[in-house]
């Protein structure tokens, strides 16, 4: 799928969709492949789309930036001292 929508795309919107599928991936690390999938796709479409209509995709310098330099990585809040934090049970939801 990502393979097609690069050979349709400019190459900046190859580079703007290589970065919102890495975005997908980190942001939505709790759903499942075939979601990421249909995410991915319907980017991969609306890019698809906007480039037909507008012709290619011209990024801005700071988007360009964004869109290729890595997220930060956020290191996980100090405990408070003197008090143990145990880990949840994990809780079931239903899906939407």
């Amino acid at each position: 799928m990502i393979l097609e929508a690069q050979k349709e795309l400019s190459e900046d919107g190859r580079v703007m969709l290589a970065a919102l599928s890495e975005k997908i991936d980190r942001q939505m690390n709790r759903l499942n492949t075939e979601a990421k999938t249909e995410i991915k796709a319907f980017v991969w479409a609306e890019l698809v789309k906007k480039e037909l209509a507008e012709g290619p995709t011209v990024p801005s310098a700071d988007m360009k930036r964004a869109a290729t330099s890595p997220e930060p990585t956020r290191a996980p809040a100090p405990a408070p001292a003197g008090r143990r934090i145990e880990p949840e049970a994990p809780r079931r939801t239903l899906g939407r």
